[in-house]
């Protein structure tokens, strides 16, 4: 059975990953990439709930910048709240404090808004995907992203560097960055090597190899035999084309 699908980032909108040590660590919500959890500032937010006298002191060093930003700061680190620039969607940006609240510079120097709570985070034609940030490249953030429209197998519509993928829920594709997990790896942070799919519940996301259904042995040479290649509506809209499971 294809688990919800989950691509590059939170799909699935906000949920709950509670630690198995009782009282050794926050409860989270969205993607574990964020860290964010009820005790702390949520990165998604245009009008951030921060740390007041934090906030002011930052805003006083900036001179003429914008309200506070919550921004995700390193992996396992809880966000905080930092001076917040002018920024919004696709703006050029250099470092993080160039873009708007809600907003995170990434890749080549672009801001993009953050979508920790997943694809309802962002707009139409946009879909949430995992982004390294222009100030610190170590650190990869999920953000909102625009579709590129494209058909599944054909690659050759897409850059070089990228595949054609199903992006959201109802099936919606766009070309996305060729990563390195392979069949079964997680990909929750990072991108799935050429011909796999994310697909799985937050937290829980894997690599699966897209494949014709129409051939009876178009799982057979993959990482896990015995698999079949199923299609199933929304995902797919395509009845040839499926994913092995």
């Amino acid at each position: 059975m294809i688990m919800p699908l989950v691509v590059d980032a939170s799909e699935g909108g906000i949920t709950e990953e509670v630690s198995q040590g009782a009282g050794s660590a926050p409860t989270l919500k969205g993607n574990s990439l964020c860290h964010a959890s009820e005790s702390t500032c949520f990165p998604d937010d245009l009008f951030p709930v921060c740390d007041l006298p934090l906030a002011d002191a930052g805003l006083a060093a900036v001179g003429e910048r914008s309200s506070p930003t919550c921004r995700v700061v390193a992996s396992g680190s809880d966000p905080s709240c930092f001076p917040a620039g002018l920024g919004l969607t696709n703006a050029s940006c250099s470092q993080s404090n160039d873009c708007a609240a809600g907003h995170e510079c990434i890749g080549a120097g672009s801001c993009q808004h953050y979508c920790c709570g997943g694809t309802p985070s962002c707009e139409v034609n946009e879909f949430c995907d995992v982004q390294p940030t222009a100030q610190d490249p170590t650190i990869v953030v999920p953000v909102c992203m625009p579709e590129v429209p494209c058909l599944l197998f054909q690659d050759e519509f897409c850059p070089a560097s990228q595949q054609c993928s199903v992006v959201r829920e109802d099936g919606s594709t766009s070309c996305v960055n060729v990563g390195a997990a392979q069949d079964g790896d997680s990909c929750d942070a990072v991108h799935c090597a050429r011909g796999l799919v994310c697909l799985g519940a937050q937290g829980a996301k894997q690599c699966a190899p897209l494949c014709y259904t129409a051939l009876p042995n178009a799982c057979t040479d993959t990482a896990k035999p015995g698999r079949k290649c199923i299609a199933t509506l929304p995902l797919f809209h395509d009845k040839s084309i499926g994913v092995c499971q």
